[in-house]
């Protein structure tokens, strides 16, 4: 994380998932305190060597996550074969949020170590002319289904692979922010 290596290691639990509009999710991050951040040299974009992610869904029907992951690798698996999408299903009171809702985040990882992510999310409660939420501007109305969403999410990270890069367009600013920071 910074200078001297701390010795309390990044901690982030996930409590509670919460969807839009209710939320109520709760989370736990625990950091250690740093003198200052080390920089980093990122130049070489490397090829994409595998994609890893996550479906979650809240107050849905547990079946909702594996039809994400199947949207998802209709898509992805056509070009690379090390896809591998985690499922984490909410329901009740007592892991989930206040509102139902889906959603999917996908990570490519680079022969370098570069990370490129996208994510879209659903609430039942959106309408179904509404676009799902996603890291990047989609004018389409895909994602009406769990695997419409997991497809278009999948399509929006073959787009940020596309455009090259090593920082992906949603994380660009926080990479300005950390750039300026460091020593």
């Amino acid at each position: 994380v910074g200078d001297g290596d701390a010795k309390v290691p990044l901690q982030l639990t996930i409590n509670k998932r919460g969807c839009r509009p209710g939320g109520g999710g709760e989370v736990f991050f625990q950091c250690p305190i740093v003198r200052g951040i080390k920089a980093a040299r990122l130049v070489d974009e490397g090829m994409i060597k595998r994609v890893r992610g996550i479906a979650y869904a809240c107050r849905t029907p547990p079946h909702v996550t594996n039809r994400i992951v199947d949207g998802a690798r209709g898509v992805l698996n056509k070009l690379l074969a090390d896809v591998y999408i985690f499922t984490d299903h909410s329901g009740g009171t007592a892991k989930a949020g206040n509102s139902p809702g889906y959603g999917t985040m996908l990570v490519a990882e680079s022969t370098s170590g570069t990370r490129l992510c996208c994510e879209a999310s659903r609430s039942p409660s959106q309408s179904t002319q509404d676009p799902p939420v996603s890291s990047s501007s989609s004018d389409d109305e895909s994602g009406h289904v769990p695997e419409e969403l997991g497809a278009a999410a999948a399509k929006v990270l073959l787009e940020e692979v596309s455009r090259g890069g090593v920082v992906d367009s949603s994380h660009q600013s926080l990479a300005i922010v950390l750039c300026a920071l460091a020593s």
